[in-house]
């Protein structure tokens, strides 16, 4: 879906809409209710397999964000189609990156059940087929992701925001691809979990710069939503890194 701008779509430097604009509806509120219960089904069927409770509990965040991500998708795509005005914000614009993310990877554990749980699909000994499941995963996620950043309007500063997510998704490929081809690389198994802590951090900081810079370079009135996709991007990989610093100590 390619937004432009001059398509019924609100320059985002634009601030004379009202702020009627960015309530939900009912129908996005339902939406949200029904991303809620189909991301809380996916974590209870992974809960099945051990997973260690903290680790689920850390997750809770993330269930957070993608309601919010999935609804804020549903809500501008809706509004986008209906060909009705919008005053996109680059909070909106974050929680869109979000919706994203979510469909993406619930498509994702939809296709896992459906085909590597599957009496037809043979999963050899070194994991092999699972691997090479998860690199696909994390491939089209980068493309996806990088497509919606690219193509949701926003002012061009804030799309420094995609680069922390899309290293740590260059990073996890990397891992991958050199499990399949199985290649000794100590060095940067050793490296991987701090260069993904630092990255982890790269992208927290990130967000900070670009609220503060865009706080003090626009007159712009940004609303609740704005400031609530800010706080969901902060918080996006602080499970992570929870149990990354917690492995640690």
């Amino acid at each position: 879906m390619s937004l432009d701008e001059d398509h019924d779509f609100a320059s985002v430097e634009e601030a004379s809409l009202p702020a009627a604009q960015s309530q939900l509806t009912l129908l996005d509120i339902m939406v949200g209710v029904t991303v809620a219960a189909v991301t809380c089904g996916f974590w209870f069927q992974m809960s099945q397999s051990q997973m260690p409770m903290f680790q689920f509990a850390m997750m809770v965040p993330t269930l957070i964000i993608f309601v919010l991500g999935g609804t804020a998708l549903f809500s501008f795509s809706r509004r986008y189609f209906l060909k009705q005005p919008i005053d996109f914000q680059p909070g909106h614009w974050l929680l869109c990156l979000m919706g994203v993310t979510f469909v993406i990877q619930s498509t994702a554990h939809l296709l896992r059940w459906a085909v590597i749980t599957s009496d037809d699909f043979t999963v050899s000994i070194d994991q092999h087929g699972v691997m090479l499941f998860f690199l696909g995963q994390h491939a089209v996620f980068l493309i996806g992701f990088l497509l919606a950043g690219i193509l949701l309007p926003v002012r061009p500063a804030w799309r420094l925001a995609l680069v922390a997510p899309v290293l740590q998704n260059l990073l996890t490929i990397l891992l991958f691809g050199n499990l399949l081809l199985e290649n000794q690389w100590y060095l940067f198994s050793a490296i991987y979990s701090y260069a993904n802590l630092t990255f982890n951090l790269l992208g927290i900081f990130t967000v900070l710069a670009l609220t503060a810079w865009d706080r003090a370079t626009t007159h712009d009135r940004r609303d609740w939503l704005h400031w609530l996709g800010v706080a969901a991007m902060l918080i996006w990989d602080l499970p992570t890194l929870i149990i990354q610093l917690s492995g640690w100590f």
